[in-house]
């Protein structure tokens, strides 16, 4: 078996004169070797006593040929092939046990633009991409986006499939709604088919607006492309660097032009995805409360009326039902809890502009509608028909008790 290329290139690296040209040459004969004497050995001493077996002066320790076995499977993962996930099968314990020196290795090959994990990972699936991206501590999630971020389908396709509880709707829209919209990538023209399709993405990207309501501003972290100009180079790291990453998606999406039109085509289900209730809101402080404001605003601005958010999103009514009236849209405030109350705030005050105190007062027809309008205005002209136990309770409120 001839192995003179992987030796001359392995000695070459530890002599830090290293020889990019004779790569291709050395992998592949890594390759055949590692697969000749492997055989059924998931731990690779077949492979270590063939090697041990060529020893030509005694500083070749078994610690050398060990170091020269890894120097060979990662030369076989910065050129994968057809055979990786063989290697995979047969090497598996090996690559458990040497796993970082093995990715010191690619990192070094990189540094030679030898290499790529999104190649390693077009040449496997199922579980072998599993054990592949597990042996590195590579997230799945990590690194679709690093899939979406370099725009490369066919590595997507490949990771996607291994999501781990990922729905056929965050597969088709969930994670490319993270990045900024970009019709032109590859892998948005192969998700993205329909109208529908693009309603559905819109949907997704209004669904992060909705959690970032419970996020501090400077935790809403949305997810880059890489220049094209980047090209394959990019592509070479080995290290945790999935995506470039930008702050707070969600203002450079209600803020960008087209959201008002993509909004009125979906007008019920995106109204309905934002602002329908939710039990345990968690709303981040001040900034989560700058958060809904913007985005009230920004509804409101694309032409949706504060009774069409009230109706078909606090309220829940069913798409096509008559909007609430002032009487109802009183009684539901009545029936939420605190952080449903901040939450609706913009929009009701929004609302309210069109009715007068007497009008508002006469159609609070409970308690719990009178305490829910007073915390919204803090006019305690609508405590006035309420019983003691809501003026107790509004000004506990006002204490902070």
């Amino acid at each position: 078996m001839d192995i003179k290329s992987i030796t001359h290139l392995f000695h070459a690296r530890e002599k830090g004169a290293f020889e990019p040209d004779l790569f291709p040459e050395a992998s592949e004969q890594a390759e055949d070797f590692l697969i000749d004497m492997a055989h059924s050995d998931t731990h690779g001493s077949e492979a270590l006593r063939c090697l041990l077996g060529t020893r030509k002066s005694p500083g070749q320790s078994e610690q050398y040929f060990t170091k020269l076995l890894t120097f060979m499977v990662a030369t076989t993962f910065a050129n994968p092939t057809d055979n990786t996930h063989i290697l995979i099968e047969l090497y598996r314990g090996f690559m458990l046990t040497h796993r970082w020196n093995i990715l010191d290795c690619l990192k070094g090959f990189a540094e030679h633009g030898i290499g790529s994990k999104l190649n390693l990972i077009k040449s496997l699936e199922g579980d072998d991409l599993r054990f592949a991206l597990s042996l590195f501590s590579y997230p799945i999630t990590g690194t679709i986006h690093e899939c979406i971020a370099h725009d490369d389908l066919k590595a997507f396709e490949s990771v996607i499939t291994i999501a781990p509880n990922a729905s056929e709707w965050m597969q088709k829209y969930g994670y490319l709604s993270e990045f900024p919209l970009d019709p032109e990538s590859r892998i948005h023209k192969h998700l993205i088919e329909t109208d529908q399709d693009l309603k559905n993405l819109f949907l997704s990207r209004i669904t992060h607006l909705r959690q970032d309501v419970g996020q501090e501003a400077e935790s809403r972290l949305a997810h880059e492309r890489f220049e094209k100009t980047h090209g394959e180079s990019i592509h070479a790291t080995w290290g945790a660097y999935y995506s470039p990453v930008r702050a707070d998606l969600g203002a450079r999406l209600y803020l960008a032009d087209g959201f008002a039109e993509s909004l009125r085509k979906d007008a019920f289900r995106c109204t309905k995805e934002f602002f329908g209730p939710t039990l345990g809101l968690r709303v981040a402080g001040v900034d989560g409360l700058n958060h809904i404001i913007a985005i009230t605003q920004a509804f409101i601005e694309s032409g949706l009326s504060p009774g069409f958010i009230l109706t078909y999103g606090m309220g829940g009514a069913a798409e096509g039902s008559p909007l609430y009236s002032i009487g109802q849209v009183l009684d539901k405030l009545g029936q939420l809890k605190d952080a449903n109350l901040d939450f609706y705030t913009p929009v009701c005050q929004a609302y309210f502009k069109d009715f007068d105190k007497k009008t508002l007062s006469e159609h609070c027809r409970n308690d719990d509608a009178c305490l829910a309008l007073y915390r919204m205005t803090r006019d305690k002209t609508f405590l006035s028909k309420a019983g003691s136990r809501v003026r107790d309770e509004a000004l506990a409120s006002d204490l902070g008790l």
